[in-house]
């Protein structure tokens, strides 16, 4: 295993920063997450508290628990109209260099690329979690087209919200913002092996007994029966200085020497990053496997689909139509 000293340590150094910044979005969401995972519960027609479900289960005291639905048919009623909507981006020509033609083009394009990826599939999937707990998600994924060089741009659904971790100081109201975020998957032992043998955790077996250095984060990176591995997407940011030659701007790094450089500036220019982790290495990443690697585009490629949206006291609560319906449902 690499060296356990993170201050000397790239790796390891890496590792500390994305756990880290999981356990800020995971503290950051712990309320939200509890309860949109009771809606999802109710939602699932486990609308009765377990306390009331176990006492009319004694034996010689059953009691029958039946659960008449109110809130399916308003939820079916509202993610249908999205499906029948069907919503698509559309291209706009703004700037004094676009113009109906190139937006024509440009438009075809993300027309086709929403066909190939079944994008209607991941906007519902987004608008359904919206819907039903108070948030979902969709996200923008390059892969490769069968076993050549070629890749394929493809929006792909997160069919689970709770596997999304968002950096938690965005301002803007889509988290274009964000300076980093998690796509978790718990995935069983005898798989992970299959899939990363080299892996250091599968070498060990999992054991938590080998990875003690991991402290009291053991158990989020390994549930019982299973590894956690994480897409980590982040930001790294670069300094460029600017300036302008005859009226236009050009970057310090391409003016041929000689040639002055007028209104200089300086600006941090970030770059997105991707890696895959365990929680103690670097399952996927650049190429010395010490850091993520770039990829393209200027946001972290993850959009939310939003329900109702309260800042309360400073902290975000997010509500679907299931959190207001409960208590009136359960009494009926």
């Amino acid at each position: 295993m690499p060296s356990t000293d993170k201050h000397t340590d790239p790796v390891q150094a890496f590792i500390a920063r994305a756990r880290t910044q999981w356990r800020s979005a995971n503290e950051a969401e712990k309320d939200n997450r509890s309860d949109g995972y009771d809606d999802l519960r109710f939602l699932n027609l486990q609308q009765w508290p377990d306390r009331i479900v176990q006492l009319r289960s004694q034996p010689g005291r059953e009691r029958p628990c039946l659960t008449i639905d109110q809130i399916g048919e308003p939820f079916r009623q509202l993610t249908n109209k999205q499906r029948e909507s069907r919503p698509a981006i559309h291209i706009n020509p703004e700037d004094g260099d676009a113009n109906e033609a190139t937006a024509e083009i440009l438009q075809g394009l993300i027309r086709a690329i929403e066909y190939d990826s079944d994008a209607q599939i991941a906007y519902a999937t987004a608008f359904e979690g919206a819907v039903g707990i108070g948030w979902g998600y969709a996200r923008l994924q390059q892969m490769y087209d069968g076993d050549g060089p070629d890749q394929n741009l493809v929006i792909s659904m997160i069919e689970n919200p709770f596997a999304v971790y968002l950096d938690p100081g965005t301002m803007q109201w889509d988290r274009r913002d964000m300076r980093f975020a998690f796509v978790v998957q718990d995935i069983p032992k005898e798989q992970y092996k299959s899939l990363y043998g080299e892996s250091a955790v599968a070498k060990a077996g999992a054991s938590l007994t080998d990875f003690s250095g991991l402290g009291d984060e053991a158990q989020d990176w390994f549930p019982e029966g299973a590894v956690r591995v994480a897409e980590y997407y982040y930001l790294h940011d670069t300094k460029v200085i600017l300036g302008e030659v005859e009226g236009e701007t050009f970057e310090e790094k391409d003016v041929p020497k000689g040639v002055t450089l007028e209104n200089r500036r300086e600006i941090i220019r970030p770059e997105v990053c991707w890696a895959k982790i365990n929680g103690i290495e670097i399952l996927d990443g650049n190429e010395k496997k010490d850091a993520g690697r770039r990829i393209p585009g200027k946001t972290i490629p993850i959009r939310p689909c939003f329900g109702q949206v309260l800042n309360v006291n400073g902290k975000r609560v997010y509500r679907g139509i299931v959190r207001a319906a409960k208590h009136a449902q359960q009494q009926y």
